[in-house]
C-alpha cells in the first residue's frame, strides 16, 4: 500500500542539436500539511499540493493543485470534490463543517 514520490526521471536527456543542456531537470515536490495520500498513489516531479489535499487510491499526480481541502486525482487529474477534510483532523467540529472556523 505504498505511495511513490518521484522528483526526477532517474536519467538525463539532452538535445542532439549541439546543446549540452539537460532537458529533464529534477523538480521539487511540495506536499502541504494534513494531506492524505491514498494507497498506490504516485506524485511526479514539480507537483505542489495544497494543505488538506486528499489523493484517491491509485492516482498518478502530474500537475499541481493549490486549493486546500479538496479531493484531487484520477486520470487525468481533476478536482473530484471541494471543501472536505478527514474527520479525525477536526474532531470537535460537528454539523455543518466550516473549515475556516475549525482552523
Amino acid at each position: 500500500m505504498d505511495s511513490t514520490i518521484i522528483d526526477g526521471d532517474d536519467h538525463e536527456l539532452q538535445s542532439l542539436n549541439g546543446s549540452s543542456d539537460i532537458l529533464n531537470e529534477p523538480k521539487a515536490i511540495h506536499i502541504g500539511n494534513n494531506c492524505w495520500l491514498g494507497a498506490q498513489t504516485s506524485i511526479l516531479k514539480g507537483v505542489n499540493l495544497a494543505d488538506g489535499t486528499i489523493l484517491p487510491y491509485g492516482s498518478t499526480i502530474i500537475e499541481s493543485y493549490n486549493n486546500p481541502n479538496s479531493i484531487f486525482g484520477g486520470k487525468p487529474n481533476k478536482v473530484l470534490k471541494q471543501n472536505v477534510a478527514r474527520r479525525d483532523f477536526y474532531p470537535n467540529v460537528g454539523g455543518n463543517l466550516n473549515l475556516q472556523d475549525a482552523l
